[in-house]
């Protein structure tokens, strides 16, 4: 499996996963916008990350918060019914929301990796410095 693939599965498995703990009952109080950081974030690295063919990222972010919203309401139903009536707007209005997020991102992390290939830092620089940036 070819690096660029792994990382597109990762993103929209990543982006679907996230809406989980908004959708499932007793939901954590938090900001929803903290989930649109997170979907900036995971395609915003995969895109520095990626050897090119930044929009393949934003599709498979946008499909996968679709995927994940969609699975998420049919696994996790709310307990109150005119609650479930609103989910498909949801669904809409989220995956709206994270295209334009998940756009932003994209050419804010395509402009990064042009910028790292002008200056001549190598693909397994790249990795190795976002891998071990914590140690």
């Amino acid at each position: 499996m070819s690096r660029d693939t792994l990382l597109v599965a990762l993103t929209a498995t990543g982006s679907a996963l996230c809406w989980w703990p908004a959708i499932i009952e007793p939901s954590v109080d938090f900001s929803r916008w903290i989930l649109l950081v997170l979907v900036a974030l995971i395609t915003g690295l995969a895109t520095t990350l990626s050897d090119g063919r930044w929009l393949r990222f934003v599709a498979a972010c946008t499909i996968g918060a679709f995927v994940g919203l969609c699975v998420g309401f049919v696994l996790f139903p709310s307990s109150d019914g005119i609650a479930n009536s609103y989910a498909p707007i949801a669904v809409v209005v989220a995956t709206l929301a994270t295209l334009f997020v998940s756009l932003v991102a994209g050419l804010v992390g395509r402009s990064y990796r042009c910028r790292i290939r002008i200056t001549g830092v190598r693909s397994g620089l790249r990795w190795h410095t976002v891998l071990h940036s914590g140690q």
